[in-house]
């Protein structure tokens, strides 16, 4: 089954870069609509971008330089393709994470699919796991939540930067030419549709 699984995604994989390309300008007018749509409401997301904006000068001034390690970047990197590869029926074996020279997950059933290579540069782990907390909590209106999950945001783009270069053996694998034709557009709609629900629940998403 999870080699009838991989087959299918592998499959998807050109098909889907292509309609993400031709889907980015699209996906840029949904965006800023999400966006227009929040600076003309009632709800404020000043805890929320206090959050983002907070912990990116945090991170700029401490975290972005080697000395500083990437343990947790890192850790999330690493759990992302662990939950991907979980979902896609494969078991995860064990995960390597180091204070600053990457990690590595092992999973069982073969060699894997392209979704689990390239899901931590568009999945903010990270922040979901913050906003199902918060669900739970039925906090997730509140200021400090907000507060929180916009961190989490931050976290996640300033990990990203840090694990976006030409070296990247993630990167390499699944070819650079498939990542400028889906990421963008995967980004754009994943980012828009957390802003929505951090703006207003589910209502947001709708």
């Amino acid at each position: 089954m999870t080699l009838l699984v991989d087959r299918f995604i592998n499959l998807c994989k050109w098909p889907l870069a292509l309609s993400a390309l031709v889907c980015l300008l699209p996906a840029i007018h949904c965006s800023a609509r999400v966006i227009a749509l929040i600076i003309g409401s009632a709800h404020s997301l000043q805890p929320f971008l206090f959050g983002l904006v907070g912990y990116l000068v945090f991170w700029m001034i401490l975290f972005r330089h080697r000395t500083a390690g990437s343990f947790l970047s890192t850790l999330e990197h690493e759990c992302t393709h662990a939950i991907v590869a979980l979902f896609t029926l494969h078991g995860v074996k064990g995960m390597r994470v180091t204070w600053n020279e990457g990690g590595h997950v092992r999973y069982t059933g073969g060699v894997g699919n392209w979704l689990i290579t390239i899901a931590p540069y568009f999945i903010p782990t990270i922040s979901i796991l913050a906003i199902l907390v918060t669900q739970f909590m039925a906090v997730q209106q509140t200021p400090v939540s907000q507060g929180v999950i916009g961190a989490t945001v931050g976290f996640h783009l300033g990990s990203s930067y840090l694990e976006t270069h030409d070296a990247q053996s993630d990167l390499k694998k699944v070819g650079y030419v498939f990542c400028l034709c889906f990421l963008p557009t995967a980004n754009l709609l994943v980012y828009s549709l957390l802003l929505a629900f951090i703006w207003d629940g589910s209502a947001g998403l709708t």
